[in-house]
């Protein structure tokens, strides 16, 4: 059963999140019309660099509630 801990860290974790998504559509919205000439590459490029911290977040995350530390 999970702990008033853990549900709090949970919702923390989907709030970054959320926030973190919110800043990559904020980033293409700013610079709409430089991403709308983008071509394939740029674009894996462009999602890879925003979503590998996101990723490594959920690593760390995961290795904590995992009790480790």
């Amino acid at each position: 059963m999970a702990t008033n801990k853990t549900k709090n860290l949970y919702i923390f974790e989907l709030i970054l999140t959320l926030v973190w998504l919110v800043f990559i559509g904020l980033m293409i919205c700013w610079n709409f019309e430089y991403a709308a000439n983008m071509n394939l590459v740029d674009w894996a490029n462009y999602i890879a660099g925003m979503v590998a911290p996101l990723a490594f977040f959920w690593l760390v995350i995961g290795y904590f509630q995992q009790g480790f530390i």
